[in-house]
């Protein structure tokens, strides 16, 4: 009975993630979701004219203001479909919670 017991407490430490500027945040309109929605709203125009325009026989009967319409809608969609999640953010947020 002469013993003194102790108590510890465990202390769980997290690797530090690396080190990201201001700029990339992971908030909701942070940097990280922000270029990821950017990116992918860029590539979702590119790829709706694309398609628009080769609908088209030859390129003088394109209609350009019907490319325009339909590609901007289309990166709006795509800004709106991303607040539902981008999976290059959820890598990039259990990345940084692993830390490796």
């Amino acid at each position: 009975m002469g013993q003194k017991i102790t108590v510890t407490k465990k202390r769980y430490w997290r690797k530090k993630a690396p080190t990201r500027g201001a700029h990339e945040t992971s908030s909701v309109l942070g940097g990280i979701w922000l270029r990821a929605a950017l990116i992918r709203a860029v590539r979702t125009v590119a790829q709706t004219a694309i398609a628009t325009i080769g609908t088209s026989a030859v390129l003088s009967d394109v209609d350009w203001k019907i490319v325009a319409s339909a590609s901007v809608l289309s990166g709006i969609l795509s800004i709106l479909t991303a607040f539902a999640g981008l999976p290059e953010v959820d890598q990039a947020t259990t990345y940084e919670e692993e830390g490796e």
